[in-house]
C-alpha cells in the first residue's frame, strides 16, 4: 500500500475516514457470518468512501460484501471503498508468502466461505476502489471470490484468492451506450491495478483463476486497461501434481482489450492422469466484436513443457495478443501456433563473438589519413608534451571537413589522450605544435 496513512501538504498527514468492521460485529473467530457486519461498516462510511479495517482474524463470509449500487440504470452513488486486512497473508503452499511473526500468532486477516455464495461484488460503475492484504478462501465451496462489474480506478495489493469453485477472480462490464453511460462515460475502460496477488485453483473441474469477459456479448462490454503485476497462479495442491478427469484454467481471456499480465508464475501447472492445465485460454466464441485483443502476457513463467495454452473457437484476422519475455528454466512450452497469439519467446544468449580489430598506424602532422575504408571506427591519439593542437578534423574522401578540435587547445600531461569516432572511408586531419603524437589507435568492431 506504499506509505500508510497518506501525506498531505506541508507535511500533514491526512487520514481517510475509517471504520472498524469489529464495531459492527464482524466475528475473528469464524463462529458467526461476518458479512453483514462489513456491509454495515461500508455502509457507514461517506458516500465518497473511507476505509473499513477488518483486521485480523478468521471471518466466516455467508452473505456476499457489497462494494458500490451501480447497475446498468444507474451509477454508483458510493465509491472510494477500501478493504484493508492485517499483516501479510501466509501462503497456502510453503514456498509462498513465506509467514512471519504476525502470521503465525494468527496476525492476519482470512475470509473464508460458509456457504455457496460469491464473496465479494464491486458494483459499478464507480471509480475508486481497493482491497489490501486479505486472504480471500473460497474453501472449495464459495463460487466467486471477487466479481468486479465496472469496477474502475482500483488499485489493490497482497491479496490471495484461493479456492473458489467457479472463479477467484471475475472482471466484467455494463453496457456502454445503454443507460448513462451514452455520452463519454464509459463503464468498460476500467484502469485497476491489482499487485502482488497469488491465486489458487481447487481440484474442481472447470475452476479458473482470473477470467475476463466483460458480459460476455459484445466489445461495447469489453474489460478494458486492466494491469496485473508480480502474481503467482497455483493449481490444485502444491507440489501434488494435478491428475484425473478434470481441467482448470489459469487467466481466461474472453470479452477484454487491452490488459497486461506482468511478472507471471505459474506452479504446479504440469498435469497427469488425463488432466488438463490451460495456463492460458483464449475464448473466441461468439460475435468476433467481443474477441479479446490487444492483452500482453509477459515476463511469465508457465512451469511446464506440457501443452498449457489454447484458443475457444476460432479468432478473425483483426485480433492480436502477445506472448513474449519466457522464463525457461522450470520448462517451456512449444510454440502452441495458435491464431492471433504472437509468440515470443525470450531470445537464447548469442554464441557469436565479436573480435575488435586494433591497428596502430603512423599519422603526420597534417597529413589527411584514413583510418577504415569499410567500417565506422573509434580512433585514440597519444599525445607527449605540453605544446597545443591546432586542430583535428574529419571529412568525407571528398568534400567538407567537420572541425573536432581547433583554436589550439592547450595539452598538459593530465590529457594526453583523446578519442574520436570516424564514418567508414572518412578522412582525418590532425595538425600540432611543438606537441608529438606518439601512438595511433584504430579500433574496429
Amino acid at each position: 500500500m506504499g506509505t500508510w496513512p497518506p501525506t498531505g501538504g506541508g507535511g500533514a498527514t491526512t487520514v481517510p475516514p475509517t471504520v472498524l468492521a469489529s464495531t459492527y460485529g464482524a466475528d475473528p473467530t469464524g463462529t458467526l457470518d461476518s458479512g453483514p457486519a462489513i456491509n454495515a461498516a461500508i455502509a457507514a462510511l461517506p458516500v465518497t468512501g473511507g476505509i473499513v479495517y477488518i483486521g485480523p482474524g478468521n471471518f466466516k463470509i455467508s452473505t456476499t460484501i457489497q462494494i458500490g449500487d451501480g447497475s446498468q440504470s444507474q451509477v454508483s452513488t458510493r465509491t472510494g471503498v477500501v478493504l484493508v486486512g492485517s499483516g501479510a497473508p501466509a501462503g497456502f503452499y510453503p514456498l509462498l508468502f513465506i509467514p512471519g511473526p504476525g502470521a503465525q500468532a494468527g496476525g492476519t486477516c482470512r475470509l473464508f466461505s460458509g456457504a455457496a455464495v460469491d464473496m465479494l461484488h464491486v458494483n459499478g460503475a464507480l471509480s475508486g476502489w481497493g482491497l489490501h492484504n486479505i486472504d480471500f478462501d473460497g474453501a472449495s465451496l464459495g463460487l466467486i471470490g471477487l466479481k468486479e462489474v465496472s469496477a474502475q480506478g482500483g488499485e489493490s495489493s497482497g491479496c490471495i484468492i484461493r479456492g473458489f469453485v467457479t472463479c477467484g477472480q471475475q472482471t466484467s462490464s455494463l453496457r456502454e451506450g445503454s443507460g448513462p453511460y451514452t455520452t463519454k462515460v464509459s463503464p468498460n475502460h476500467m484502469h485497476n491495478r491489482y499487485v502482488n496477488f497469488a491465486y489458487g485453483v481447487p481440484l474442481i473441474g472447470q475452476a479458473i483463476a482470473i477470467k475476463l469477459d466483460g458480459n460476455g456479448v459484445d466489445a461495447l462490454t469489453d474489460t478494458s486497461f486492466d494491469t496485473w503485476e508480480n502474481i503467482t497462479i497455483t493449481f490444485g495442491n502444491y507440489p501434488t501434481q494435478v491428475t484425473g478427469a478434470l481441467s482448470l484454467f489459469g487467466i481466461y481471456l474472453g470479452g477484454c482489450d487491452s490488459c497486461v499480465f506482468r511478472e507471471v508464475e505459474f506452479l504446479n501447472s504440469t498435469p497427469t492422469g488425463g488432466a488438463y492445465i490451460g495456463c492460458l485460454e483464449y475464448d473466441y466464441t461468439g460475435p468476433a466484436s467481443k474477441f479479446p485483443n490487444d492483452c500482453v502476457i509477459e515476463n511469465v513463467d508457465f512451469d511446464t513443457s506440457a501443452v498449457c495454452i489454447a484458443n475457444n473457437g476460432a479468432p478473425d484476422a483483426t485480433v492480436s495478443n502477445v506472448v513474449r519475455f519466457i522464463y525457461t528454466e522450470n520448462g517451456i512450452p512449444t510454440d502452441p501456433k495458435l491464431v492471433g497469439l504472437r509468440w515470443i519467446p525470450t531470445p537464447a544468449p548469442s554464441t557469436t563473438t565479436t573480435t575488435a580489430t586494433v591497428t596502430t598506424p603512423t599519422v603526420t602532422s597534417g597529413v589527411a589519413f584514413t583510418p577504415s575504408a569499410t567500417a565506422d571506427t573509434m580512433v585514440y591519439l597519444q599525445f607527449a608534451g605540453t605544446g597545443t593542437i591546432n586542430s583535428i578534423t574529419i571529412g568525407p574522401s571528398t568534400g567538407a571537413e567537420n572541425t573536432l578540435v581547433s583554436s589550439a587547445a592547450t595539452l598538459t600531461t593530465e590529457n594526453p589522450v583523446m578519442s574520436f569516432r570516424v564514418p567508414a572511408a572518412w578522412k582525418m586531419v590532425v595538425t600540432v605544435t611543438t606537441t608529438t603524437i606518439t601512438q595511433t589507435k584504430v579500433v574496429t568492431c
